[in-house]
C-alpha cells in the first residue's frame, strides 16, 4: 500500500526568499508531494493569494530540474485532470490519478534507488505575508530506479502580430504528453513533424474533443493533449522506427498579438 507521511521541513521560508526542501531517497518510491502552504494575507490562502504569492517551483534531482512551474500553472494543469483546488494545498504528483489503468498510472511514479538529491525549491513573492510551507508525501516503500518520469519545461514564444506563430525549437528528445499554451488569442493549431500533420483544430474543436475524453480545458489556455486517452502509451514520439525526427513544428493561429507561456509535458528518463 501506499503511505502518506510527513517529512523534512522547509529552510528559507520567507517572502522574497527561495524555500527549498531535500526529499529523503533511496528505499523510497514516489506518488506524490504535497504541499501545504500558510499565509498572513487577508484572505489566507485562497487560490489568488497562492497564484500571487508562489511564483516558481522547481523539481530537481541530483542538482538538474526537472520540472518547472508556478502556482497558476500547476493549479491550471491539475484542473484540466479533474484535480480541483483545496484551501492551501499544492499537489504535485509524480504518478498520475488520471491514467486508464493502475499499471499506467503507477509506471509513472518516481523512484529513488539509482538517485543521489531530490530536491523541492519553492519561489515565494516578497509581499506574501509570513509564509509558511509543509510537505507530506504519498509514497511506497519500496527501492526501485527513477525510470522514464514526466518532465515540465516552460517556454516563452513571443507573438508580435496576429497571424500564424512557427514554433519549430523545441527538443526533439523525449516523447510529449501535452502542450499547454497560456493564452486565449490561439485560433487554431496545427502541428506536423517531418512534414506529416499529426495534430489540426480550432479552439472550440479542440476544447469539444479534450470534453469527450473527459478533461476541463481552462480558461485562457490551449491545451493540446496527445494522450487524451489517458493510456500510458499515447504519446507524440521524436523517434520513429530508423530514426530521430529532423522537424518537429507547432502552429499557433494567433488572433491577437501577445507573447505567451508554453508549458510542455514530455515523458523520457531524467536530465
Amino acid at each position: 500500500m501506499r503511505d502518506f507521511i510527513s517529512t523534512n521541513s522547509f529552510n528559507s521560508v520567507a517572502a522574497g526568499q527561495t524555500a527549498t526542501i531535500d526529499l529523503p531517497v533511496g528505499g523510497l518510491t514516489y506518488h506524490q508531494c504535497r504541499i501545504r502552504y500558510g499565509t498572513g494575507t487577508a484572505g489566507g490562502a485562497s487560490q489568488a493569494n497562492m497564484e500571487s504569492e508562489i511564483t516558481a517551483v522547481r523539481i530537481k534531482v541530483d542538482g538538474k530540474v526537472q520540472r518547472r512551474f508556478s502556482a497558476v500553472e500547476l493549479f491550471a494543469i491539475n484542473a484540466f485532470n479533474g484535480i480541483a483546488f483545496q484551501t492551501g494545498e499544492l499537489p504535485i504528483f509524480f504518478s498520475e490519478p488520471w491514467r486508464r489503468s493502475a499499471q499506467g498510472e503507477d509506471a509513472l511514479a518516481w523512484g529513488t534507488a539509482d538517485i543521489g538529491t531530490f530536491q523541492i525549491e519553492v519561489d515565494l513573492a516578497a509581499g506574501a505575508t509570513a509564509p509558511t510551507l509543509e510537505a507530506y508525501l504519498e509514497v511506497e516503500r519500496v527501492s526501485r530506479p527513477m525510470g522514464a518520469i514526466v518532465k515540465w519545461r516552460r517556454y516563452n514564444v513571443p507573438v508580435s502580430a496576429a497571424g500564424v506563430v512557427n514554433v519549430t525549437t523545441l527538443p526533439k528528445i523525449d516523447a510529449y504528453y501535452r502542450l499547454h499554451a497560456h493564452t486565449g488569442n490561439v485560433s487554431d493549431v496545427e502541428i506536423l513533424v517531418d512534414q506529416l500533420q499529426r495534430y489540426k483544430a480550432s479552439a472550440a474543436r479542440n476544447t469539444a474533443i479534450l470534453q469527450d475524453y473527459g478533461k476541463s480545458p481552462q480558461a485562457g489556455w490551449f491545451h493540446v493533449a496527445f494522450d487524451r486517452t489517458d493510456r500510458v502509451a499515447d504519446a507524440l514520439a521524436m523517434r520513429g522506427a530508423q530514426r530521430a525526427v529532423s522537424e518537429y513544428r507547432i502552429d499557433f493561429n494567433m488572433s491577437a498579438a501577445g507573447s505567451f507561456d508554453l508549458i510542455t509535458e514530455t515523458l523520457g528518463p531524467r536530465d
